[in-house]
């Protein structure tokens, strides 16, 4: 995949032609590549991208790299806004690289759709990532809701947020190079998810029959 990545082709097409050389430049490109990756840099930071669900997504160490468990919770979402109204409102809380608000965006284009996060490193790359799959998503800076309450109801409310102990989070390989942020969930892991729903039962933010 570096490899690839510093020949600015696929991997099929490196396969299918092997006798492709490297020019000095690109040599230590991939030289260092391979020095970083060895550090344990994620391969999607050293190329800027990430394949999930069925989008290419812009990454950088502002965000969290994409993991294919949260797939799962974009599939979860899809079949429940399946069965609502013809513009269901959504908000992606804690959106980081803005996977889960583009991924509903893409397939459910009528969704009006909400993504929020506090860091707006986070929110750059989530907003570029949005240009090339759904433009129409509206971004928010913010804690958690607090943007949002008393402006809207939702009938889904997205949060896949830090939920890892911050002791633990500090001392796990990956707070090496991903933000620290995005692994932090407080002294029992579990502090932003209450802040959270308190934030939704005092605003009244779930409409009847929404999911959270």
């Amino acid at each position: 995949m570096l490899l690839a990545h510093v020949l600015g082709c696929d991997r099929a097409d490196l396969i299918a032609h092997p006798e492709r050389t490297l020019s000095d430049q690109q040599a230590a490109q991939y030289a260092s590549l391979v020095e970083r990756a060895a550090d344990d840099v994620p391969v999607a930071y050293l190329i800027g991208r990430r394949a999930w669900y069925d989008l290419d997504l812009y990454v950088t160490p502002a965000v969290l790299v994409p993991r294919p468990e949260t797939e799962l919770l974009l599939e979860r979402a899809l079949a429940f806004l399946a069965a609502r109204s013809d513009s269901p409102r959504v908000v992606d809380v804690g959106t980081g690289s803005g996977a889960l608000a583009v991924g509903v965006k893409k397939h459910q284009p009528n969704a009006v759709v909400y993504a929020v996060d506090i860091s707006p490193e986070a929110l750059a790359v989530a907003r570029r990532n949005a240009a090339v799959y759904a433009p129409g998503v509206i971004f928010h800076q913010g804690d958690l809701l607090m943007p949002l309450i008393g402006h809207e109801l939702f009938d889904l409310i997205m949060a896949n947020l830090p939920y890892i102990p911050s002791e633990t989070a500090r001392s796990l390989p990956v707070a090496k190079h991903e933000p620290l942020i995005a692994l932090d969930g407080g002294a029992d892991g579990l502090a932003l998810i209450a802040r959270l729903l308190a934030q939704i039962a005092v605003g009244n933010m779930a409409r009847p029959g929404g999911l959270i």
